[in-house]
């Protein structure tokens, strides 16, 4: 580590230490038990009291969860992408040239994604069900389905970050899946 690496460091610690506290209000009701006394107005946005959590989730079995979905979904991405004239022969220039960019916007906003999940980047696996489902693949629908299947996941990680009182763990993990989020919205851009 460069000394002015280590001087960076010292200023980001010292500017941290001097910060004031963080103002914020009850997660739940203050009826809900244990729970109501955690604090996190970031997390308390996506708090969901009526969502059934398995009881022997922890903090591995949750990264292995987006982990997989992510994977998922690039092996799709992936398939998708490496077909030549995947939109149709009708198709004109224009269109192929969309899809192929859309592919490749998507496969690097997932790849980024899961790089926050993992330290080194797995091995796409792909199946024959994957590569049917690939080569139909609809943006704006596996688009949709996916920004839903997010929000999902920020309920899920955020109710169990509360409940389990894992806040900066919790706070750390939605704030992965809102970057895949806001990638994701991006790599659809026209």
């Amino acid at each position: 580590m460069s000394p002015s690496d280590k001087l960076g460091q010292a200023r980001r610690r010292g500017k941290a230490e001097n910060r004031p506290p963080e103002v914020s209000e009850d997660v739940t009701s203050h009826d809900n038990g244990p729970e109501a006394n955690v604090r996190s107005d970031f997390l308390a946005q996506y708090w969901d009291s009526g969502l059934k959590l398995p009881k022997d989730h922890g903090i591995p079995e949750l990264e292995d969860q987006q982990r997989g979905r992510l994977l998922s979904a690039l092996a799709l991405v992936f398939v998708a992408g490496s077909i030549s004239r995947r939109v149709g022969s009708e198709a004109d220039d224009e269109e192929l040239a969309l899809d192929k960019k859309r592919a490749k916007r998507v496969r690097h906003a997932l790849r980024q994604s899961l790089g926050g999940w993992v330290r080194k980047m797995p091995p796409v696996e792909v199946d024959d069900k994957t590569r049917r489902e690939g080569a139909q693949l609809d943006w704006p629908l596996f688009v949709e389905a996916h920004l839903a299947q997010l929000t999902t996941e920020m309920r899920v990680v955020a109710t169990w970050a509360i409940k389990n009182n894992e806040i900066k763990w919790g706070k750390s993990a939605l704030v992965k899946l809102q970057n895949e989020q806001r990638w994701l919205n991006y790599a659809m851009r026209d």
